[in-house]
């Protein structure tokens, strides 16, 4: 799939500020969240991995009520806030109030897990 942009937008009706401007990873914030203990960031990074793909899985499975998706972007933002994800994050924010097609969704979200995975991993190495 091609990198997708703002222009992808068009059937939004809000274009949510993801917060590109900032770093896909904050490094501080997950030397907090995990002690600065190098076993448990790679166990805590796997876990959000994952969370993260169970997450675009159940955007696979076709319409998804509202509270639902809320839910989903809900738990996803509070554990993409506690790693650090910050595109993930504000992502995760801004589907809890807009509309999104899923496709693009699950897009947005993959792009940003492996932006989010590089800088991580290149950290923890």
């Amino acid at each position: 799939m091609s990198a997708l942009s703002r222009q992808d937008f068009k059937h939004v009706k809000v274009v949510p500020n993801l917060g590109l401007e900032q770093p896909a990873f904050d490094r501080d914030r997950f030397v907090m969240s995990t002690m600065d203990d190098a076993d448990l960031q790679r166990e805590v990074l796997g876990l959000f991995i994952e969370q993260v793909d169970e997450t675009c899985a159940r955007l696979t499975e076709g319409t998804i009520p509202a509270e639902d998706r809320k839910f989903l972007g809900h738990n996803l933002r509070g554990a993409a806030a506690a790693v650090g994800a910050l595109h993930i994050e504000e992502l995760a924010k801004s589907w809890e109030s807009v509309s999104y097609d899923l496709a693009v969704l699950r897009e947005l979200l993959q792009q940003a897990k492996a932006t989010f995975l590089a800088k991580a991993q290149s950290f923890i190495s």
